[in-house]
């Protein structure tokens, strides 16, 4: 190869290289954001194995997001989701708000824990309010979001309550399905990081408890409804089925078409928000 058709192939790798790092530097951003951004909605370390963005195509992936328990929990997370994807407006990505069209993910354990020392699940809530009230710290200023829908799917749910060490319940739910819309749109630019993940959390955390009211433990649905109170209300859809077991024994739970909850379990989850977006005297 002449040296003038070398010249003229460094010349033209030269911006391929360039858009290629920078792609990169962007996925690096963008994971420190979530890790950040997690930590600082939950009071907790958040982790994320892998991202990979593509600006052009208006497209995101996640890998192996953890939400880490807090100090003194045995389990070895508070949440851990498997895998997501967003579809974002290509013109927006740019831009300090980006406009998300949806953000799918798949694949979320949650480890809930209740002892005589306590609950993981209130801490992370306590954790939530404070940071709802005060402000999120160390969270750098960076882009706002506007997401049309988000949809959870595939959530397992494993409860455990213990005295000295010793279970004395476990409850596994099932949720197929939960969809949010509309994240943001209440405010002037949308939501920072810690608010979007917060919110997910929330939900989460709300079909848990509405969903599982009849299965789990009652000092736990009392726990979760009293600290889900003292948070923003979020609406949220569930879809599919729900299901779940209480030891070895699988028992009918709700299931996604909402029946009304009754007794002790309606005075416990009143207020933290319709299921399905609707006033709480609806349930």
């Amino acid at each position: 190869m002449s040296r003038k058709k070398k010249v003229l192939l460094v010349v033209l790798l030269i911006p391929v290289l360039l858009i290629a790092g920078a792609w990169i530097f962007l996925d690096h951003i963008a994971k420190r954001a979530v890790e950040v951004g997690g930590t600082a909605a939950m009071g907790v370390p958040t982790s994320l194995d892998s991202i990979s963005l593509s600006p052009v195509r208006g497209e995101g992936r996640i890998e192996g997001l953890q939400v880490s328990n807090p100090t003194g929990f045995e389990t070895p997370y508070f949440m851990r989701l498997s895998s997501g994807a967003a579809a974002m407006d290509v013109g927006s990505v740019m831009t300090d708000t980006v406009v998300v069209k949806s953000i799918e993910l798949d694949g979320l354990k949650a480890h809930l824990e209740k002892s005589k020392e306590g609950a993981n699940y209130e801490v992370i809530l306590a954790n939530m309010k404070k940071g709802e009230e005060e402000g999120v710290k160390g969270e750098e200023p960076g882009k706002k979001f506007l997401v049309e829908r988000i949809v959870v799917r595939n959530i397992d749910v494993r409860a455990d309550v213990a005295v000295a060490g010793e279970k004395l319940s476990s409850v596994d739910l099932h949720i197929d399905e939960i969809v949010l819309e509309n994240i943001g749109s209440g405010s002037e630019s949308g939501v920072i990081m810690s608010q979007l993940m917060g919110t997910i959390v929330k939900a989460v955390l709300t079909a848990i408890v509405e969903q599982g009211a009849r299965v789990l433990p009652e000092v736990m649905v009392n726990g979760l409804g009293a600290g889900l109170k003292g948070l923003g209300k979020v609406g949220i859809k569930v879809v599919g089925n729900v299901t779940a077991k209480v030891g070895d024994k699988a028992v009918e739970v709700l299931g996604g078409a909402g029946k009304a909850v009754g007794g002790a379990a309606k005075d416990a989850i009143k207020g933290i928000g319709g299921i399905f977006g609707g006033d709480d005297e609806d349930k």
